[in-house]
C-alpha cells in the first residue's frame, strides 16, 4: 500500500497496524507506546519503525513530552520536560510516521518517513522527513514493542 502524506489511517494505533500492516491484535492498542521497530523491515541497510507522536504538549498524567510539527510538515520537533529523557542513545531508524492532533478524537494521519537528525537544547530531538511516499507492501513486517 502506499501511503499518501495528509490521507487519515485511523483514530487508534490498533487501527494504522490493522489496516496498514495486517496485525489484528485484539490488545495491541493496550501496549501501544507510540514507536515500534519493524523486524526485518529493511531496504538496503536502512532499518524501519512505526511512530506515533501526539502533536502539542504531553496530556496524560506522567508525559513530559512536547511534539511540534514545523509548518511546512517536513520537521518533528520533540522535547521532554526530563533531561534523562533527552539522553537517549542515537538512532539512525527511519520513522514511518502518523501524527495525531491535540484533540483525543483526531484520526492518526501519515506525515512521512521521518529520521531523527540531531538534539539542541531549544528544540530537542529533531526529526527531518526523509520521504513523502513509501510503499509498505515491499516491508516485510513482524513487529516487536520497544521501550
Amino acid at each position: 500500500m502506499k501511503l499518501i502524506i495528509g490521507k487519515s489511517y485511523g483514530k487508534r494505533i490498533a487501527d494504522v497496524m490493522e489496516d496498514i500492516f495486517g496485525f489484528r491484535y485484539a490488545s495491541w492498542q493496550a501496549y501501544a507506546k507510540g514507536y515500534y521497530i519493524i523486524d526485518g523491515a529493511k531496504k538496503g541497510n536502512e532499518k524501519y519503525g512505526t511512530w506515533f507522536p501526539k502533536i502539542g504538549k504531553g496530556t496524560k498524567s506522567g508525559n513530559p513530552w512536547t511534539n511540534i510539527l514545523s509548518s511546512d510538515g517536513k520537521y518533528i520537533f520533540m522535547k521532554s520536560d526530563s533531561e534523562s529523557d533527552m539522553n537517549k542513545p542515537e538512532s539512525k531508524a527511519l520513522h514511518i510516521t502518523f501524527i495525531k492532533g491535540k484533540n483525543s478524537n483526531d484520526p492518526y494521519t501519515y506525515a512521512g518517513v521521518f529520521v531523527r537528525t540531531k538534539r539542541t537544547p531549544e528544540l530537542g530531538w529533531i526529526y527531518e522527513r526523509v520521504a513523502e511516499e513509501i510503499d509498505t507492501d515491499e516491508l516485510p513486517v513482524i513487529p516487536r514493542r520497544t521501550v
